[in-house]
């Protein structure tokens, strides 16, 4: 930039005197057309970063966290970093038992009604929904994005979680359909967090013994007769 606006002051002095005057035109087209470039350029990264961010949690996160992650993607790590999360773990008793008693139509139902319901509570204390295994839900708290009060989060949650899940058992048992109680498992630790997969196909969730050991959490409840086990 400053070469050419010295050959635009030399022409201009130049001309004043009758020197030959340098070729400055196509230069500053040059130029202008870079900056134009690199301009349409950047554009195109932010926005393919904002639909990157919006695709790839939107389905797993609350609105508010989404907006948050679009507006600085600073906020988001989605390589594998190690940082302390709440975990929840969640499983609905004697699944595959009632699963072989109802049509693929009543089960697709009552599952899909079922986990919905229970996403929306995650959600609303703005945990990440990690991954459905069957009728068992995992999620995060702490991650993506950072939250001082995870623990609590994830308690208040999961206590909002056996409302729900005990109210929804009684309604389907009402109708005829035994589904069981829900378990459910909360574990505070150190994980690695962050996007996982093969180059066609990314998860973002955590690893480690900390999930482990959550997931156990919520299995000891089947030895307490229990509903709801959080370790200390």
């Amino acid at each position: 930039c400053w070469i050419l606006l010295r050959l635009w002051f030399l022409n201009a002095f130049g001309y004043s005197y009758g020197v030959p005057l340098f070729p400055v035109m196509a230069p500053t087209n040059a130029l202008l057309m870079a900056l134009w470039l690199v301009d349409v350029i950047i554009r195109r990264s932010e926005r393919m970063q904002r639909e990157f961010i919006q695709g790839a949690f939107s389905l797993y996160v609350s609105p508010a966290v989404v907006d948050l992650l679009v507006d600085d993607p600073e906020a988001l790590s989605i390589s594998g970093m190690r940082r302390e999360a709440t975990f929840i773990f969640t499983d609905i008793a004697s699944f595959t038992t009632l699963s072989e008693g109802l049509s693929s139509e009543d089960l697709s139902e009552v599952l899909n009604a079922y986990l919905d319901g229970a996403c929306q509570i995650i959600l609303k204390y703005q945990g990440t929904v990690d991954k459905f295994i069957g009728d068992a839900v995992m999620a995060i708290f702490n991650a993506p994005l950072t939250q001082a009060d995870h623990a609590e989060r994830a308690i208040k949650c999961a206590l909002e979680l056996d409302l729900y899940a005990e109210k929804f058992k009684k309604e389907k048992n009402a109708q005829g359909i035994p589904i069981g109680v829900t378990r459910i498992g909360v574990h505070t630790g150190i994980a690695t967090v962050g996007n996982f997969g093969s180059s066609s196909r990314m998860d973002f969730t955590a690893l480690g013994d900390t999930v482990n050991t959550a997931a156990r959490t919520e299995g000891v409840n089947k030895y307490f007769g229990t509903r709801i086990c959080v370790t200390e």
